[in-house]
């Protein structure tokens, strides 16, 4: 088989790739989410905090009460555990008495400790840090924190990723992302980027892939699935003919606060509030309970006009029985169980082939002779969103007049798992581009503040249901943003 040894070691080096990345990111924050859990950091902080209530003390003496009868403690027992200490120098340190977390939590980890060596140091004497230079040391210790986790009932962490998505999933890097996230280096606002050199220090420009092809050079950008590489380039004049930004001209605020000194507040403004199911909750100024002048613009109505379910219904009923009881087989990947991990791989590999070849977006282009389907819908969505806009703006217009001053809050969560998108950047960009004036108001520092005192003393008191689903079972209510006392 032609270049069968080639594929199969790109193969295992993406696996083996895979895996020590999975521990080089998320090694620390797992072991210290270990500690939490152990020592009943949360459910401990939540009596002491009601307890304080109970005593009529502040919020601020409450706050530095839980931090040094708890946080504290537990920030001081997570560093002398990344600092190879043995058991025995762990309980001799921290005695907490009667209670037992402390001792408690140093027996269960007595196997993650176990798995090292008694002659192994830690690189720069922290385990946090040694995770990063030799992750492949810190494997079987990884797999020791996911056992903890299943035996306390919490929900775990995957200790073997795999791909599972049969469309590879890459990342461009350009010369910013190089230097703030692989350079860490910061980039001041108006800096010029020195491409050339900054992409030296990273790669050799004498290598036949980064040699000019064509008319075409390196356009200073990389694509990556992890593994491999794949260089961009670009034609010669564009990278000639581009504009350079101006140097040490002063950069201006994108969208102004309404409480600026320079700022002069005008007539007729709309307070909106973006939200999750109501995205936008458009509140005029002069609005009264007789004269109501407010404007909702919902999910379910931004859903219906770029037909989002439909365009999922139609790729869920184009899907083969076949295909879908595949998918179906492998949903369970539990990395715990090892004969149940097994049995996963088995499926996996036994259904693979199928997937690859249904997936596999240049076979089914060759075949039908057209363009696959997901490209037409994906065009089909960008003009539904395009026509979603509009219709807010539209809207907007028929609702409020022309010269109305729309006031938004600062807070913005696109992206935030279980919870629906807030899209707030998102709809200041389209209103500016319309035409529309925007200011901004600071939601943290205003919705705390007293109106009596003129002090940031009010709190959230409202109880509802957890956002997050997987913790309901042991923690059904919780207190959630909203109301203020």
């Amino acid at each position: 088989m032609l270049n069968s040894q080639q594929s199969a070691m790109y193969e295992a080096a993406k696996i083996s790739t895979a895996y020590l990345n999975n521990v080089r990111n998320n090694f620390g924050k797992r072991l210290r989410q270990v500690i939490n859990v152990l020592l009943n950091v949360k459910a401990r902080q939540r009596a002491l905090r009601q307890l304080l209530r109970g005593q009529a003390m502040d919020q601020r003496a409450i706050n530095q009460a839980i931090r040094r009868q708890i946080t504290n403690p537990a920030r001081r027992f997570k560093i002398a555990l990344s600092n190879r200490t043995t058991i025995e120098a762990l309980h001799a340190r921290f005695d907490d008495g009667p209670e037992g977390f402390y001792t408690t939590a140093i027996d269960q980890l007595a196997p993650f400790l176990e798995t090292y060596p008694n002659n192994m140091q830690f690189a720069q004497d922290n385990i946090y840090y040694d995770c990063k230079a030799n992750p492949h040391l810190h494997f079987k210790a990884f797999f020791r924190l996911a056992e903890l986790l299943h035996q306390r009932q919490v929900r775990s962490f995957c200790v073997f990723p795999l791909r599972q998505p049969f469309i590879p999933g890459y990342v461009i890097v350009d010369t910013k992302i190089l230097m703030t996230q692989i350079f860490q280096r910061s980039v001041r606002p108006g800096e010029p980027l020195r491409h050339r050199h900054e992409w030296g220090q990273f790669i050799d420009f004498r290598m036949p892939i980064f040699r000019a092809q064509a008319g075409r050079e390196f356009g200073n950008m990389i694509e990556t699935d992890g593994v491999g590489v794949s260089v961009l380039k670009r034609e010669q004049h564009d990278l000639q003919f581009q504009q350079p930004r101006q140097q040490g001209a002063p950069q201006q605020q994108e969208f102004p606060y309404i409480t600026d000194p320079e700022v002069q507040i005008p007539p007729n403004c709309v307070v909106i509030d973006p939200g999750r199911r109501d995205m936008l909750y458009c509140m005029e100024e002069n609005n009264t309970p007789q004269a109501p002048r407010m404007f909702r613009f919902t999910k379910s109505m931004q859903d219906k006009i770029r037909k989002n379910k439909r365009y999922r219904r139609i790729l869920q009923q184009m899907k083969p029985r076949r295909i879908a009881d595949m998918e179906r087989e492998l949903t369970n990947s539990n990395t715990l169980n090892l004969q149940v991990y097994q049995q996963y791989l088995q499926n996996f590999g036994r259904v693979y082939e199928a997937l690859l070849l249904y997936y596999s977006i240049t076979r089914g282009a060759s075949q039908t002779g057209q363009f696959p389907i997901h490209r037409k819908l994906r065009l089909s969505a960008v003009i539904n969103k395009n026509r979603c806009d509009q219709f807010l703006i539209r809207f907007l217009n028929t609702k409020f007049p022309n010269t109305t001053t729309y006031i938004m809050g600062n807070w913005s969560a696109p992206h935030t798992r279980f919870q629906e998108p807030i899209r707030g950047l998102g709809f200041r960009r389209l209103l500016q581009k319309h035409g529309k004036q925007v200011f901004l108001v600071d939601e943290f520092k205003t919705s705390k503040v007293c109106p009596q005192c003129q002090q940031p003393t009010l709190e959230t008191f409202k109880q509802g249901i957890n956002p997050r689903p997987y913790r309901r079972a042991t923690q059904l209510y919780t207190t959630v943003h909203g109301l203020l006392r």
